[in-house]
């Protein structure tokens, strides 16, 4: 798994698995899953929040953690 979303009723909570640790205005707490990974917990409270770092970041866990990756 690279990421995860859960809706509740006034934020989307967001988990994205990336190899290193990085900084967020939404950022909410990162802590190591694994030896290389690292889980980043977001809060989303408004649509203004869901910007260009959030989604760059979203690709890279996809890249860097997602499926296909076990062997890099």
């Amino acid at each position: 798994m690279f990421a995860a979303a859960f809706i509740y009723s006034s934020r989307l909570e967001i988990a994205l698995d990336l190899r290193r640790r990085v900084h967020h205005p939404q950022l909410r707490d990162a802590f190591p899953t694994t030896k290389t990974v690292i889980t980043h917990r977001l809060t989303i409270t408004s649509d203004g929040q869901l910007d260009d770092t959030l989604a760059a970041l979203l690709t890279e866990a996809y890249e860097t953690v997602g499926p296909g990756t076990r062997a890099r």
